[in-house]
């Protein structure tokens, strides 16, 4: 299942859902507006852009026109099912109307600063509530609803998601090149997945498959399947008490001492110091 999008309807400027999935698979998706996504529950993998993170209950993110995402659910990280609210705000609507309004000039501000995607990860108890709530209003109740939360976030300090160098001119083909590449990544990153393996899938060299994920997602495949595992370790060493070693082998290591030295590389800290401190 994928990440289900508002039903757009003629008789409303914006669009919001509130969607419950039992679990999500890699799907690879864009839109021609800003998509306003808030974890009601459930935690799981997110790709913006060219960003990996792990998401959870209450971490929001504003998605600007055209940038591709995926939201992936994973048994390892949690067996629970997922509710979110999208909000769909179209390109066209900010362009041709919002921007024009004076009294917009903040929200209009926070839709320019999200070029390169913003994550919210701790919003207010109240804002919250009025996301939940807004699947139910109808009318100006709706529209004035949704304006004011994109308000109340300008309030909000952001994380950038997508790096600078990313620019996303991606083709069709493009697209569903990702879509097999991710989907084998994120069923297999525990295996021992490998370039080769899906250059094979692909029916491509190994090295013009370098080439083509590097092209893609603006980085290495093995900094990418390396990223998924090291965000997968920390959630594990956060929230579990598997011993450092079985945390390596479940999230794809091979050894104790590779997993160590490739977590002290993108965390500056050891497994088991990482799980003192998250612990303190």
């Amino acid at each position: 299942m994928k990440l289900s999008s508002p039903v757009y309807s003629q008789f409303e400027s914006i669009f919001s859902r509130f969607v419950h999935a039992d679990c999500l698979q890699f799907y690879w998706q864009q839109y021609p507006a800003y998509s306003l996504i808030y974890v009601a529950k459930g935690c799981g993998r997110r790709f913006v852009g060219d960003h990996i993170s792990l998401f959870s209950k209450g971490d929001c993110v504003l998605i600007p026109p055209h940038m591709p995402f995926a939201f992936v659910s994973d048994p390892l990280l949690s067996e629970e099912s997922l509710d979110y609210m999208w909000i769909s705000l179209p390109k066209a609507l900010f362009e041709e109307h919002l921007m024009k309004i004076p009294e917009m000039s903040s929200v209009c501000g926070l839709l320019q600063r999200s070029a390169r995607a913003l994550s919210f990860d701790s919003l207010p108890e109240a804002l919250s509530g009025v996301l939940m709530d807004i699947p139910q209003m109808q009318g100006m109740t709706h529209f004035l609803s949704c304006i004011s939360v994109f308000d109340s976030l300008v309030s909000v300090s952001p994380e950038v998601l997508a790096s600078r160098s990313w620019d996303g001119a991606l083709t069709q083909s493009d697209h569903e090149r990702i879509q097999l590449i991710g989907s084998i990544i994120n069923k297999r990153y525990t295996e021992n997945v490998t370039g080769e393996c899906i250059a094979a899938e692909l029916n491509i060299s190994s090295s013009a498959f370098s080439r083509l994920f590097k092209r893609l997602l603006n980085k290495k495949f093995q900094t990418f399947l390396t990223e998924i595992r090291i965000f997968t370790a920390a959630y594990l060493l956060e929230k579990t008490d598997l011993l450092v070693e079985d945390v390596g082998k479940a999230s794809g290591f091979g050894t104790l001492a590779g997993f160590s030295k490739r977590f002290k590389e993108y965390s500056d800290t050891s497994p088991a110091a990482y799980r003192r401190q998250r612990a303190g």
